[in-house]
């Protein structure tokens, strides 16, 4: 902005010296010819000298020096010089300029050097990242951003290999302890898209509702959707509630008529799991932030990518509902008669573990059975087994599937009552299973963080074991347990699943 240090100069001008607590932030002019000036000032200037009066004095400097053919609005900021939040902005800033560039951030290391007036932001790149930045400029790019956000001048320094390139001038200053950029994005997959195509990874809701943006990526359940017709224009338009467990957010989308409404909520009812994009703005109605949905895709998300900040439990010292027992099999002294000694692979505790539920999507449907056997160094030495009243109708679709009715969990506990034994039956160990990270894991994930557990623990799939081995073929659990003469009774029971499943993983591992 050419004429924002012209503005800056002037306004400084008329202000007492102690006063003179702005920056310019942006000047957005409107095509309705509304001008918006955005003032950012320290946190503690906001709330101690930004009185009404000197609001009053600005607005009337301000009136000044703008032409009166532009209708202005001041608008005033707080900001804050913590590394936590430039942090952040470095990474809004690469989250809105590349989404290729964002996904390979989690490679790179920022830190920030504080002076008395000037920040300097270091990035420590791999090198094929850094070639990109600096070819396209990102070092000054970066900088204007983060000079509309951040009361000090601001430098960026970009780094490959830990070498600062002969070219770059550093001031020295104190240095911040070194962080790594925590990425707050989601994983989804199978993407159907129900209007244009998503573009980026989405955030966490919770960040996303932090302020106002041009444009969002955010995912989550539909909590609720309705039609509604808008007074003044009589057109349709959908409001709905996503929820992706870290926060809520509201979303409206205006469809072109209302056949196109009718097929929106068909592709989208309730409950869906959805990634939607757009400008996340303050609604006209409430004054909360809305999301104005411009693309939207069903698809599956990756509950287990999410790390919410939960004061989590730790691990009980005892069990309190469910008890593991030994487990005891014939055949099992001899499984690895043929091998010396342990395979590395196997060496440690594994948890191999299976789920029944109530239905496929974790934040709708109910765990109602839980079943696992404990592994260590190879060996089958405990199993963990619990019905679990859902406190709901289990579906009919779901009792055919797992021959799991009403009756039988009446008297089960619930899973508030187990999570926590099952918590402690897992601690430092391997969990595995078949098909789990699409399946069990993110179940697993999204209820123990209901409860205030953590299930942090590393996976093996033996879906994607058999794959990586090239078994040929089906790779479902029945059809791998035929080819290495595994008997398997009783399917879609939880325990059993579990115990075919760990002699599958032994087996594979061979």
């Amino acid at each position: 902005m050419e004429g924002g240090a012209s503005y800056i100069y002037h306004l400084n001008s008329e202000l007492l010296e102690s006063e003179r607590i702005f920056k310019l932030s942006s000047a957005i002019l409107n095509r309705d010819n509304t001008l918006v000036i955005t003032l950012i000032l320290r946190a503690n200037d906001y709330d101690l000298l930004l009185t009404d009066e000197l609001r009053e004095k600005v607005e009337t400097i301000t009136r000044k020096l703008i032409p009166p053919t532009y209708h202005t609005t001041v608008l005033y900021k707080k900001t804050i010089s913590d590394e936590s939040y430039i942090i952040k902005c470095v990474n809004d800033f690469i989250y809105e300029e590349s989404p290729l560039v964002y996904r390979k951030m989690s490679d790179c290391d920022i830190a920030i050097e504080t002076g008395y007036d000037t920040i300097t932001v270091r990035m420590c790149l791999p090198p094929y990242v850094y070639s990109f930045m600096e070819n396209n400029g990102y070092a000054a790019k970066l900088a204007t951003f983060l000079e509309s956000k951040i009361m000090e001048h601001i430098e960026v320094a970009l780094f490959v290999d830990n070498k600062p390139k002969s070219h770059i001038s550093m001031i020295k200053r104190k240095a911040a302890a070194q962080k790594t950029t925590s990425l707050k994005v989601i994983e989804v997959s199978d993407l159907e898209s129900v209007v244009g195509a998503i573009s980026r990874m989405p955030k966490y809701i919770s960040e996303a509702l932090k302020a106002e943006s041009d444009n969002q990526t955010v995912c989550g359940k539909v909590t609720a959707i309705s039609l509604k017709i808008a007074k003044t224009t009589g057109k349709p338009f959908l409001t709905m509630k996503l929820d992706d467990t870290t926060g809520q957010i509201e979303a409206v989308y205006f469809p072109r008529d209302e056949k196109a409404a009718e097929i929106f909520q068909k592709e989208v009812p309730k409950d869906t799991l959805v990634c939607a994009e757009g400008p996340v703005k303050l609604s006209n109605y409430n004054n909360n932030l809305s999301l104005q949905i411009r693309r939207i895709s069903r698809c599956k998300i990756n509950y287990a990518s999410i790390q919410n900040d939960i004061e989590y439990l730790e691990e009980e010292e005892n069990y309190i509902t469910v008890f593991p027992v030994p487990y005891v099999e014939e055949e099992q002294a001899g499984l690895f008669d043929t091998i010396a000694e342990t395979p590395e692979d196997l060496k440690g505790d594994f948890v191999v573990f299976d789920l029944e539920t109530t239905g496929l999507n974790p934040t709708v449907h109910k765990i109602i059975e839980i079943g696992a056997i404990k592994m260590r160094d190879g060996k089958m030495i405990e199993s963990f087994s619990t019905l679990i009243n859902p406190q709901c109708p289990i579906p009919e679709g779901a009792s055919e599937t797992n021959h799991i009715y009403d009756k039988d969990v009446a008297n089960a506990p619930t899973l508030a009552q187990v999570i926590g034994d099952f918590y402690k039956f897992t601690r430092g160990a391997v969990l595995a299973g078949h098909n789990i990270d699409l399946f069990d894991c993110n179940f697993l994930s999204f209820w123990g963080k209901q409860y205030r557990y953590h299930f942090d623990n590393p996976t093996v799939d033996t879906f994607k074991l058999a794959k990586e081995k090239k078994i040929g073929g089906k790779l479902n659990l029945s059809t791998l347990c035929k080819k290495f003469d595994i008997p398997f009774h009783n399917a879609h029971r939880a325990f059993y699943d579990a115990e075919v499943t760990a002699k599958l993983l032994k087996k594979l591992v061979e």
